[in-house]
This record gives C-alpha cells, sequence and structure tokens, in this order.
C-alpha cells in the first residue's frame, strides 16, 4: 500500500499547524456533504409523501355507519 499523499499534488504536512488546517478541512468538508445530503433526503421525502398523498381520499365516518374491520394485526 503507498503513502496515503501520493496521489496527485498532496504532500505531508510539514509541522502540526498544517495537519491541523488539512484536518479541519476535512471536517468542514464532510460536514457540507453531510449537511447536502440532509438536504436531499428531505427532498426526496417530501416528494414521495407528495406522490402518496395525492391518492388519499378523506374519509368521514358518522355514528351507525357499518365499516369493516381487519383484525389479523391487533
Amino acid at each position: 500500500m503507498g503513502h496515503p499523499f501520493s496521489n496527485g499534488d498532496r504532500q505531508p504536512p510539514s509541522d502540526a499547524s498544517e495537519e491541523v488546517l488539512m484536518v479541519t478541512r476535512l471536517h468542514e468538508k464532510r460536514w457540507r456533504l453531510w449537511e447536502m445530503a440532509k438536504v436531499n433526503f428531505e427532498k426526496a421525502h417530501k416528494r414521495y409523501k407528495d406522490f402518496m398523498n395525492k391518492s388519499l381520499q378523506e374519509v368521514n365516518f358518522e355514528e351507525k355507519d357499518e365499516v369493516w374491520l381487519n383484525i389479523k394485526k391487533f
């Protein structure tokens, strides 16, 4: 296995401050990616919810209405 900095123009940090800066940038990048994924998930969830809710029909039951109950899951 090669050196972790062997690809591209990245070089190993020459001192601790460069390493801290590198780790900080990596952390910020991961945080931005996490936020982007979260926003995309929320958008997809809303699209799916809106699509499923289009076919829903509101049902109003009144007293003495006869209904079928499926009690297998109870």
